[in-house]
């Protein structure tokens, strides 16, 4: 049996199908996560920009308030530079 049979391309065909049908289903998924991704980050700026989110803070620290806990604005920054990047991970400035 050569080594290019039928049977051979078919296999093969059948596991570029797979291997196909596989990148599409990465790619549905990747634009929804970036999708969800540029939604959660703008609403953090909507959220962070409000008057009357800031006025929370002011009043917590006016009564001795000082929060210590945790922290995103380094995680937020990396989905920053993520969003700006295409999706074959390219500036987004770049040509």
């Amino acid at each position: 049996m050569s080594r290019w049979s039928k049977e051979n391309l078919q296999g093969w065909q059948k596991r570029c199908e797979i291997a196909e049908s596989a990148l599409a289903a990465s790619q549905q998924r990747v634009t929804k996560l970036r999708t969800a991704l540029e939604r959660l980050v703008t609403k953090l700026d909507e959220v962070h920009t409000d008057k009357r989110y800031q006025s929370v803070w002011t009043s917590y620290m006016v009564h001795g308030g000082t929060y210590t806990g945790p922290q995103y604005r380094e995680e937020l920054e990396q989905a920053r530079e993520a969003l700006a990047e295409d999706p074959q991970g390219n500036a987004g400035d770049a040509e």
